[in-house]
């Protein structure tokens, strides 16, 4: 089976295109000059850059045997080219160039008591067929150690299995299979993109000590994970350990403990103050006094290394906030209030951290102190074409007085993701934006918009849609359609709109992450009927759209509504499923969101940030965000008066 890049639809062996979406299975884009190429070539025959998608493979064999590839190899379709290697009989996974003439004297990267570990770097020369790992997954749907071993699967993989949850912390498991002939056991993982040592960052670049506490507590968290499959050993390993392009922690690849001497907390405390540059002596002793407390039983187990931790960080955050601003250093306190840390997995030892402030006695009135945004679409990796659209139209009106200075905001947000195949996608979301941008310059009064007058600025677009496919005679899924998310913001109120499955998130210090929209699904519709989830999300069309803008008239279109009031610092983020697609921003929010309702922050950096990332995991789709940050100040009663 070929599995589509766009839609993930499964085809024959023999399709040439998507029988879903119509997307090539026999040709793919140059990244580098754009050129269309046959989908099994290496390099492009135009600007000769790399057109596949590079791994690393993890290679164990048992210490007594040397190290030799199992002899894979096939002609390139010349005379005049070498053969190419591959490390399966599948011919999929080829060795890049670079480790052709060497492979065979390769040192092992790990030692463990009974094997060596080998890294190679490879490409996928069949990137549409479903993997042996996926192929085996879908059968034996459960992670039971024997089920999977007696179906073929090696036990290197485990370790990338189980601890799936914390990529990117660890890399992505792709493929994994066993050489019976060799005893060699095979993964194929994700490549770090510009990988840096730890070590060598933090002892070249100027990072704050709660930036490096940061670090520390994704190595920590980590180590909770790794502690539970018995491989620890990853991150004491100095050369496995490094910062992403985001100045992120990751490991390069998974290790297992030796079972007789296991590692202990006190070496991960210890690895700290290893990496800690010798000038940062203050810092020194913060570490060190976290390890006399964890000698001495004051601190008991990683959990509670963690609640330390993040409460340590919260005072140096304190300390390093001392240039900021009078309002700054209020809004900073303020978003404080009820900040707790605690550890969901085991409330009777959870350990606290608070910074509450005493409860206050009089409740100020708010009003808007700011409204700034931010919009990016990008074609993706993998898509020929960019479907999706986005539009930005803000009005802020400043009126200063000797007793205060007052904003007021209005903004209308839109995101669309286009379908239909060939251009139509990208006409459909384009006339939605444009539709609706012009409805809105008619009939958007004073104050915010009423909900049915909302409803009717969407069936107009959608009737707009829909009239071009009746005039051009096209019919199911070859009509034109899109996706909606809209905001429209008055001051500190603000009403939200989709139709589809494109999403509108909210973030506060106070409560995080919070999607406001429900996808518009087969999956969610089952699930709102009463179905459990996990049967809604197992049917092939869990993820088909119910709704859309354009296929169909008025009568079967119902957006979701909802207005609502901003009551305290907010980040909105409306965004195609390009973002949202894997989990990225439940998975990245604190990384790539959180920081970014500060207003020290720039939105157009951490909006770039966020599209660099979502790429690496949901590049097989047009990626758009919005991003609109709202910030409110408290004014007494006199100050209201005018």
């Amino acid at each position: 089976m070929l599995i589509c890049p766009e839609c993930q639809h499964e085809n024959s062996e023999d399709n040439q295109f998507c029988e879903k979406c119509e997307t090539s299975l026999t040709h793919k884009t140059c990244n580098q000059c754009g050129a269309k190429v046959d989908l099994g070539t290496i390099n492009c025959p135009i600007c000769k850059a790399l057109t596949v998608d590079t791994y690393v493979s993890i290679i164990t064999q048992p210490l007594q045997q040397s190290f030799v590839l199992p002899e894979f190899k096939k002609d390139l379709g010349s005379k005049l080219k070498p053969k190419q290697t591959y490390l399966d009989s599948r011919f999929r996974y080829g060795l890049l160039n670079k480790n052709q003439e060497n492979v065979n004297s390769l040192e092992p990267v790990f030692q463990s008591k009974d094997k060596n570990f080998y890294a190679l770097e490879v490409i996928d020369c069949k990137p549409l067929q479903k993997s042996s790992l996926d192929t085996i997954l879908e059968v034996v749907k459960t992670l039971n150690h024997r089920s999977l071993i007696n179906a073929g699967v090696p036990k290197i993989a485990f370790p990338y299995l189980t601890l799936a949850e914390f990529y990117p912390l660890v890399p992505e498991l792709y493929d994994a299979w066993r050489n019976e002939e060799t005893g060699q056991e095979f993964v194929i993982i994700s490549k770090p993109q510009n990988w840096q040592l730890l070590s060598e960052v933090l002892s070249t670049k100027d990072f704050t000590f709660v930036k490096i506490l940061a670090i520390f507590d994704d190595m920590a968290k980590l180590w909770q994970g790794l502690s539970k499959v018995n491989c620890c050993q990853t991150i004491l390993q100095k050369n496995n350990i490094g910062l992403d392009n985001h100045n992120s922690f990751i490991v390069k690849q998974i290790f297992p403990d030796n079972s007789e001497n296991s590692p202990q907390l006190e070496q991960l405390l210890e690895l700290w103050l290893d990496l800690l540059p010798k000038s940062l002596s203050k810092e020194i002793e913060t570490i060190e006094q976290l390890l006399a407390s964890l000698n001495s039983g004051e601190i008991e187990n990683i959990k509670q290394l963690r609640a330390q931790m993040q409460s340590l960080s919260l005072e140096k955050a304190k300390d390093e906030e001392t240039d900021l601003t009078i309002e700054d250093q209020l809004e900073s306190i303020l978003d404080k209030v009820d900040f707790d840390v605690y550890d969901d997995d085991d409330s009777e030892n959870a350990t606290y951290v608070s910074a509450n402030l005493e409860e206050s006695t009089f409740l100020l009135p708010t009003e808007m102190l700011s409204l700034t945004d931010a919009g990016h679409t990008d074609i993706g990796r993998r898509r020929s074409h960019n479907e999706d659209c986005f539009a930005i139209d803000t009005t802020i009106h400043k009126k200063q007085t000797p007793q205060a200075i007052r904003f007021k905001g209005r903004g209308l947000y839109l995101v669309c993701d286009g379908m239909g195949g060939h251009d139509a996608g990208e006409v459909a979301s384009a006339m939605a934006l444009e539709k609706i941008s012009a409805y809105w310059q008619e009939n958007w009064q004073q104050e915010l918009p009423e909900i049915n007058e909302i409803k009717k600025s969407i069936l107009f677009a959608n009737q707009a849609i829909y009239n071009v496919n009746i005039q051009k005679g096209t019919s199911g899924s070859h009509r034109m359609g899109t996706t909606l998310v809209m905001a429209l913001i008055q001051d500190l109120k603000i009403a939200i709109a989709h139709v589809g499955d494109s999403r509108i998130y909210r973030v506060t210090r106070k409560s995080g992450l919070e999607q406001l929209t429900i996808d518009h699904s087969v999956a969610q519709m089952d699930i709102r009927n009463g179905v459990d989830p996990e049967i809604a999300f197992s049917r092939v069309d869990a993820f088909q759209l119910t709704q859309a803008l354009g296929p169909r008239d008025n009568n079967f279109v119902h957006p979701d509504i909802s207005v609502m009031e901003i009551k305290e610092n907010t980040l909105f983020v409306l965004c195609s499923d390009g973002l949202s697609d894997n989990n990225f921003l439940e998975n990245h929010w604190q990384t790539y969101l959180f920081p970014l309702i500060s207003s020290q922050t720039n939105l157009n950096e951490g909006l770039s940030q966020i599209i660099t990332s979502a790429n690496e995991v949901n590049g097989h789709d047009n990626i758009t965000c919005v991003l609109i940050r709202v910030r409110i100040q408290h004014c007494s009663k006199y100050d209201q008066e005018e």
